[in-house]
């Protein structure tokens, strides 16, 4: 199980059978700011081409930001 402070209050969450979990629709209670980060994709072209890798990564800052992280 997973916990981290949401607001207004403390939950924990389970994450799914492949080890996934989702930050959407969630809020930190206190957000931080990312000096820096990386995203590593482990696969060819063919199996991550660079279009999805994009895609990824701006949801991933889109869904920091909506939980008050700032990159």
């Amino acid at each position: 199980m997973l916990q981290y402070e949401i607001a207004p209050n403390s939950r924990g969450f389970t994450p799914n059978r492949e080890g996934q979990w989702s930050i959407r629709d969630k809020r930190l209670a206190t957000g931080a700011t990312l000096g820096s980060w990386s995203v590593l994709a482990f696969g060819g072209k063919q199996e991550l081409p660079i279009d999805a890798i994009k895609t990824f990564i701006r949801e991933l800052i889109n869904t920091c930001q909506q939980i008050g992280m700032v990159s």
